[in-house]
């Protein structure tokens, strides 16, 4: 899948934690600007998602293999004038690697209309119990 559709939800993926505009989509979008050969399309399905322009900037000086060290990529984001050193490091630090992915709800029957799915291990495996 590599190159294909599998990129563009492996993308979306990894960034879900920055999008703040998500729908389906937005991966019809990221596929047909991919497939169109455009060479930012990662960016621009950013901008499509709503992520704001210093984010985008950050997530590009991440991803870009030029830049081998943390300290590379502190130095291009001051370059780029996105803000200091340490304003870098903090929107570092506020930024998880990738995105936590939760562990999927198992049902373990499909629910009568007009009633809810029975869950594997009830509200107390979901933590909605006290």
């Amino acid at each position: 899948m590599v190159g294909g559709a599998g990129e563009v939800y492996r993308f979306i993926g990894d960034n879900l934690h920055l999008f703040t505009r998500l729908s389906m989509r937005l991966y019809g979008k990221g596929e047909k600007l991919r497939k169109a050969g455009i060479k930012d399309w990662r960016e621009q399905l950013l901008t499509i998602g709503g992520v704001d322009a210093k984010t985008r900037a950050f997530v590009a000086i991440q991803a870009d293999p030029r830049f081998k060290t943390k300290e590379e990529r502190a130095a291009e984001f001051v370059r780029r004038d996105l803000g200091s050193r340490s304003t870098y490091f903090a929107l570092k630090k506020k930024m998880p690697s990738r995105a936590v992915i939760l562990d999927p709800i198992k049902i373990v029957r499909m629910p009568d209309p007009g009633t809810d799915a029975t869950v594997a291990g009830g509200d107390e495996a979901l933590g909605l119990t006290g």
